[in-house]
């Protein structure tokens, strides 16, 4: 029990690519937990990928918006833009201290404390305002299902 129920997937088609990460933890326990130190991006001493920089973004896909953690990696092949947050429940957060008060609050109140992390990304060639358009328009299409899985999973 703790370890988290993962899903990789990659959506494509005729134009673009993008890659969906998502990392469910029920029963979290110390090793097992949505918020560690060990849930990074990238390992700074990766051999093959280096995070190039990161902010915040407001992102709106149609009947809602939602602030996730925009990051920039790079290998000698490729760039991706990688979008990244939390999933609580009835909440979503890209600050992880703010996360692991909800899963706090949760328990205290004698609630499940599962969470998710969800990632997308996809590959940009010059700049990386060119993947915005593809990650929203992933958004918009996907989000509801997602979503809804997220529920069904959580209502287990």
């Amino acid at each position: 029990m703790g370890d988290p129920a993962q899903l990789r997937l990659a959506y494509r088609n005729a134009k673009s690519s993008v890659d969906l990460y998502i990392s469910y933890y029920r029963n979290q326990r110390q090793g097992k937990e949505l918020i560690s130190s060990g849930n990074v991006l990238v390992p700074e001493l990766d051999p093959i990928w280096r995070s190039i920089g990161g902010h915040p973004r407001l992102v709106d896909f149609g009947s809602r918006q939602i602030t996730v953690n925009e990051s920039q990696l790079r290998s000698p092949s490729k760039n991706l833009l990688v979008w990244r947050w939390y999933w609580l429940g009835d909440e979503e957060t890209t600050n992880a201290y703010i996360a692991k008060m909800v899963i706090a609050r949760k328990k205290l109140l004698g609630r499940n404390d599962d969470g998710a992390e969800i990632i997308i990304a996809t590959s940009y060639n010059e700049s990386p305002d060119e993947a915005v358009p593809v990650l929203q328009g992933y958004l918009r299409d996907m989000m509801p299902e997602i979503a809804q899985s997220l529920k069904d999973a959580e209502d287990r």
